[in-house]
């Protein structure tokens, strides 16, 4: 069950502008392909600027797509003079799982800062994950649309277990490549 709130910000006073169609349907597309791509490549995505090897790199690539997305979305408000917000009964539970994220790492810690901010284990992965929970169902609000996320999602995975496979069976190990192609 979702519901849809609609909040519009007009001033009778000022001359109205209409952006050109072309424009929304661009920062929407762009928001789309963005959200797509991070869904994609979160499978497989390394970074070889981190000592800890599965985490990190994933969480970076969602805090800079949580931040496009969020800077894609402040556009469009200012172009629309809307927001469009889209109410799951899901969205409670996540809420109230942030909120007490947040409650036990400051009771828990005696480094405030550090348990707020540190990487993979601290309230900022934790948070830019239900960040992009919440910009994925704000962009798509048909099903149709989740649906395809979760394909892209599960092609990732399935090009990530490939690779996985192929690099652990080592099936080129003794092959005999030309000298061209020696890379030793």
């Amino acid at each position: 069950m979702s519901t849809t709130h609609n909040f519009s910000v007009d001033n009778k006073n000022e001359p109205r502008y209409t952006v050109p169609m072309s424009l929304k349907n661009l920062l929407t597309q762009l928001r789309s392909i963005l959200l797509y791509a991070t869904v994609f490549l979160v499978p497989w995505f390394f970074l070889p600027i981190t000592q800890e090897f599965f985490l990190t790199h994933k969480y970076y690539l969602i805090f800079v797509s949580v931040l496009t997305s969020i800077v894609l979305v402040a556009l469009s408000l200012l172009l629309h003079k809307k927001i469009h917000l889209i109410k799951t009964s899901f969205d409670k539970v996540l809420i109230l799982f942030g909120c007490t994220q947040v409650i036990a790492l400051v009771f828990s810690s005696t480094n405030k800062l550090q348990a707020l901010t540190s990487l993979p284990w601290g309230l900022a992965p934790i948070l830019a994950c239900i960040a992009l929970y919440f910009v994925i169902v704000n962009t798509y609000d048909k099903k149709k649309y989740i649906d395809s996320i979760m394909t892209a999602l599960t092609v990732g995975m399935g090009v990530a277990a490939l690779a996985a496979i192929v690099f652990w069976f080592e099936p080129l190990k003794n092959a005999q490549l030309p000298l061209t192609l020696d890379f030793s």
